[in-house]
């Protein structure tokens, strides 16, 4: 596989795991709490594991994009 190939592949899954894990945010307050529970959202990732995985979900977008970078650079 070429450095495009694979940067694609690690920009998508980047990109899905940051918004998953988004998605699956701990609530700020006590109000979007409550709003969490109005929207019958029970479930959530706890603030250090939360964090964690965003920061591995961001770093992986950011070397899929290097990945891609290279190959541009490569192929002249």
């Amino acid at each position: 596989m070429n450095k495009k190939t694979v940067g694609i592949i690690l920009l998508t899954v980047g990109v899905i795991g940051l918004v998953t894990v988004y998605s699956m945010r701990p609530p700020s307050g006590f109000g979007e709490a409550l709003m969490m529970m109005g929207q019958g959202r029970q479930s959530f990732i706890k603030e250090p594991l939360y964090q964690i995985l965003m920061g591995a979900s961001g770093l992986i977008f950011l070397l899929g994009i290097m990945q891609i970078v290279l190959g541009f650079k490569n192929k002249k």
